[in-house]
């Protein structure tokens, strides 16, 4: 399940009702769910559309768009190679304009844990949940979280995060939701590996911003 954040979002349709779990609930449930969730294959990829907000040095926000396009170039025992196609777009607004923001686009190649049914459980058991419901194959979750503030302080806040079941956890997470930020995933169709050009790729160790160590080259023997 990943990084897990929070909410409550309200769920159900004209034919699909939402039921309240408990932790203890749908951890079997995801049980019932291994083989789903531990699902992966090279070529898989998933789009993630990032929507919030750059502080810029006088106060003032800038409003962004950032959507990356991540498929997975090679299983590699219990870790996954991922390549993502990323697209950023700031809203043009004199602020945004003023501010020095500018659109870009960059590959990056990084590595992820494989997907599985002990992270999943682990992240679920670790988490701070206040509520969690199910519609049909949906699970949403409201989690308490922390953030830490650019000047290092940290805050308590509320994510909303959203699981489809019926997919492998590389591309379950629908939604994840808070005050200031949204990305929402959806379905992208396979690739080949074969045809990616990796010729000028960020390498990172991992896909934690700029927590990680970055390395651009030409990367094109990483599938041998």
């Amino acid at each position: 399940m990943k990084a897990i954040l929070v909410g409550v979002l309200a769920l159900g349709s004209s034919t699909v009702f939402a039921e309240a779990l408990t932790k203890a609930q749908l951890a079997t449930v995801l049980q019932s769910k291994k083989v789903i969730l531990e699902s992966v294959n090279a070529g898989m990829t998933k789009s993630m559309t990032t929507t919030s907000f750059a502080t810029l040095e006088d106060g003032t926000k800038c409003e962004y768009t950032l959507v990356a396009v991540q498929s997975i170039l090679k299983v590699d025992g219990d870790k996954i190679i991922v390549f993502s196609r990323e697209s950023f777009r700031p809203v043009q607004t004199p602020v945004c304009v003023a501010g020095g923001m500018q659109a870009y686009q960059e590959n990056v190649v990084f590595f992820e844990a494989k997907p599985s049914l002990a992270q999943d459980l682990k992240d679920l058991t670790e988490s701070d949940v206040k509520s969690i419901s199910r519609a049909g194959e949906v699970v949403t979750m409201a989690v308490n979280g922390v953030i830490t503030n650019e000047d290092g302080s940290t805050a308590s806040e509320v994510v909303i995060v959203k699981y489809d079941l019926s997919k492998s956890s590389f591309k379950n997470l629908i939604l994840s939701q808070t005050a200031a930020i949204k990305v929402e995933t959806v379905d992208a169709a396979d690739v080949d590996v074969n045809t990616v050009n990796l010729t000028d790729v960020f390498f990172c160790e991992n896909n934690d911003g700029d927590n990680s160590d970055c390395t651009r080259g030409d990367f094109s023997d990483i599938l041998f």
